[in-house]
């Protein structure tokens, strides 16, 4: 059973990673034989077509910057949501002892994939730069997880901000 649990994890962790990755390469760059039409804003395959018809891709680093806030928006509603879950799995008396910990032990592997995430992404955009209430959440994982001295760091930085 422990053996299933690892197995899942990790499959949950690459599933992550590769999506990830396939994420930053679609909103970086498009394929060199096709160019973005920004009137109508979908993929155009130019090849064949005349050249001065066709308009320049131009990105837009706010879309990205969107996109982006919009994953991590999903990624702290999925966190809140697996917390859900494991408090709903937490109070099932109709479930066995050994089936709740079974359930709950999945439910962790999960929870801390995202919150690695999660952590990553507040650490590499920078703790001031994110929303309040990711500062918020945040701050409670590094109190859950005994990490005082960064919660306390933290805490000074919102204080000198405010």
């Amino acid at each position: 059973m422990k053996l299933k649990l690892v197995l899942t994890t990790l499959c949950l962790g690459l599933l992550s990673f590769f999506y990830a990755q396939k994420s930053e390469r679609v909103i970086k760059q498009a394929p060199p034989h096709q160019s973005i039409n920004t009137s109508q804003t979908r993929v155009v395959d130019t090849i064949g077509v005349d050249k001065s018809k066709t308009k320049t891709p131009q990105f837009s680093t706010k879309s990205v910057d969107n996109t982006v806030a919009n994953k991590n928006n999903s990624l702290l509603q999925e966190l809140y949501s697996i917390e859900d879950e494991r408090n709903s799995i937490e109070k099932n008396n109709s479930l066995s002892s050994s089936e709740r910990n079974d359930r709950i032990n999945k439910i962790n592997s999960s929870y801390n994939i995202k919150k690695a995430e999660f952590m990553n992404y507040v650490n590499s955009k920078g703790f001031s730069t994110v929303s309040k209430q990711e500062q918020s959440y945040f701050l409670s994982i590094l109190k859950s997880d005994n990490k005082m001295s960064e919660y306390n760091k933290y805490v000074e930085l919102i204080k000198q901000s405010n």
